[in-house]
């Protein structure tokens, strides 16, 4: 299979109405003195793992756990009496009982385990020939057995995978070829590769390359193309290609390597998985003529993988220069963050996507709001590949609006007051208009999802992220509550059809 871009969509904007919930995980980590950021979560939103941050004291894993319907705070720790997680960047597995996490300097990987036995924290130095720290970027699959993360041969980022029940570490970001005896060889990629994603089950995996030569598209164990440095495309690499549930056989037929590569002269970055293996969603973007930087506006893509037909979901502004300033091994998608995908329980032709954008025009692509530009906010995306539509909710509505004079949103023919919780505040007689797309001003990243449970009213997600922005109050219109100034961890509740 050959993966292609399909450019052929209709995009529909809706706003609905829901009874919507905002909880503020994070609250009083502390003292309220500490950042809270880079959120993941389980599959039913029963725990979330986070990097917590105070001045002058290094990174710890902390857990906030679902305890009667109310989100409990656990500082990731084990041992008697109990040492903490220090690390960051965590990543949960789908049953909530792994997490992986950097260590400070990235010279092993850690892992947390909530075991039958009890708690267990333990790092690991995955082997392979000539593979060096730092190892970055670990990433989790369902059952916690696989990790797949970036490490380097020589002076090159590469891609592994260590599976946790045969202590086996194996080389993804690989170039392939065949001895006069069929006999499949593997050596590591000629030009760095980085930023994995793995599905579920840990089959495939995903990842930003810059070597044509790790791709293998009829599985016959060689390389298509020699090495050759090229920008960066996103490779999708199958463990298991001939389905016999060995994975990363060294034989013919025992492993594939598609690419999904960007319009011609651009770059695709930050891709990820659905936890099914059916989607892959990742960003290109295009270098602006005559200059050989690239723009600061990227393309959001969803790929359905059985027949590589990809649905343009969205096109989004990144802060200046973002493109350029990501720092190596976490994949030049700093900024653009790795949309997560949830496939619905009842049409497998429908995903959705959490994902963050600095641009406020994907509400109404028509307004132009250049005060907000380049202020984050938090979206979920409805991709429906039977009718090739994207439909768009803002997850993060009406905790401090913005005051757009001129704008009508609702389109009842007046414009827009400021809006505070549905109060007349400027005294005109007339309730203040309520624009369900109102922003907050201050970001709102790196969003994780979800899905609680399917119910007779659509479908009920979880969204959590990370945010700048004071959302807490006690009931609507009282005083917000977080003012300290700091990153903090957000979940929202949203029903979805």
């Amino acid at each position: 299979m050959r993966a292609a871009l399909c450019v052929g969509m209709i995009t529909l904007l809706l706003n609905l109405s829901w009874t919507q919930r905002i909880d503020w995980v994070s609250r009083n980590l502390y003292q309220g003195l500490a950042e809270a950021r880079f959120p993941t979560v389980n599959a039913d939103a029963t725990r979330i793992a986070f990097q917590v941050d105070r001045p002058g004291m290094p990174s710890e894993i902390w857990l906030a756990v679902l305890v009667d319907g109310q989100y409990i705070l656990q500082q990731v720790s084990a041992g008697s009496p109990p040492l903490p997680a220090v690390g960051s960047h965590p990543a949960i597995s789908l049953d909530g009982r792994t997490v992986v996490f950097q260590t400070p300097q990235g010279y092993q990987i850690g892992i947390w385990q909530d075991h039958p036995s009890g708690l267990v924290i333990q790092t690991i130095v995955p082997a392979y020939r000539d593979l060096k720290p730092p190892f970055v970027s670990p990433t989790v699959s369902g059952d916690g057995q696989h990790i797949a993360f970036v490490g380097r041969i020589g002076g090159t980022w590469q891609v592994f995978v260590y599976d946790r029940l045969t202590e086996k570490t194996v080389l993804i970001s690989f170039r392939g070829s065949k001895s006069l005896e069929g006999i499949v060889q593997r050596v590591p990629a000629s030009f760095p590769c980085v930023s994995p994603t793995m599905s579920g089950n840990g089959r495939f995996v995903a990842f930003m390359s810059h070597d044509l030569g790790v791709l293998d598209e009829n599985g016959d164990g060689e390389s298509d193309r020699p090495p050759q440095h090229v920008p960066w495309f996103v490779a999708l690499h199958d463990r298991d290609a001939d389905g016999n549930g060995i994975f990363d056989e060294a034989l013919p037929d025992g492993t594939r390597t598609v690419p999904i590569l960007p319009p011609p002269g651009g770059v695709a970055l930050a891709p990820s998985l659905s936890s099914d293996g059916a989607f892959l969603a990742f960003a290109s973007v295009s270098p602006t003529p005559p200059t050989q930087y690239y723009q600061d506006v990227c393309d959001l893509w969803v790929m359905r993988i059985q027949d590589g037909i990809s649905l343009k979901v969205t096109q989004m502004l990144l802060p200046s220069g973002s493109v350029q300033s990501g720092t190596t091994g976490q994949g030049y998608s700093d900024w653009i963050g790795k949309p997560i995908l949830v496939t619905s329980p009842q049409d497998p032709a429908v995903v959705f996507l959490a994902l963050h954008s600095y641009d406020p025009g994907l509400v109404h692509p028509t307004l132009q709001r250049p005060s907000v530009r380049g202020v984050g906010q938090v979206y979920i995306a409805r991709c429906d590949f039977r009718h090739n539509q994207v439909s768009f909710w803002p997850v993060v509505q009406q905790p401090i609006s913005v005051d757009f004079p001129r704008i009508d949103d609702d389109r009842d023919g007046l414009a827009d007051e400021d809006p505070i919780n549905g109060s007349d505040d400027d005294r005109d007689g007339r309730i203040d208009e309520d624009p369900p797309e109102s922003l907050p001003m201050a970001p709102s990243l790196f969003p994780v999802l979800s899905l609680i449970h399917p119910s007779p009213r659509g479908n009920e997600f979880s969204i959590v992220f990370h945010t700048l922005a004071p959302l807490a109050r006690d009931n609507p219109g009282a005083p917000v509550r977080d003012t300290n100034g700091r990153w903090d961890i957000y979940l929202s509740r949203l029903v979805l059809p």
